[in-house]
């Protein structure tokens, strides 16, 4: 629970480090943070793509479990 609390640590001005900006939550929060108020380009560009990226890797996972776990069992003999 403590590491989703994270990325508001550092929009309060708590904690500022870079170490905030592995985690996922960080890029969706600057999206939204960025619809009130300005961002520099470089966190624009994080934030999209870290966003991206991490939606194709999860797609890519889920595609593998849904071909692991419903494709093959399908047809299989119960």
């Amino acid at each position: 629970l403590a590491v989703a609390q994270a990325p508001f640590v550092g929009f309060y001005g708590v904690w500022q480090g870079w170490p905030l900006y592995l985690l996922p939550f960080q890029a969706a929060f600057l999206l939204v943070h960025g619809a009130f108020e300005p961002l520099a380009l470089w966190q624009w560009v994080y934030a999209i793509g870290y966003t991206a990226v991490l939606t194709g890797v999860s797609w890519w996972w889920a595609e593998r479990q849904f071909e692991q776990f419903v494709v093959r069992r399908a047809g299989a003999p119960a």
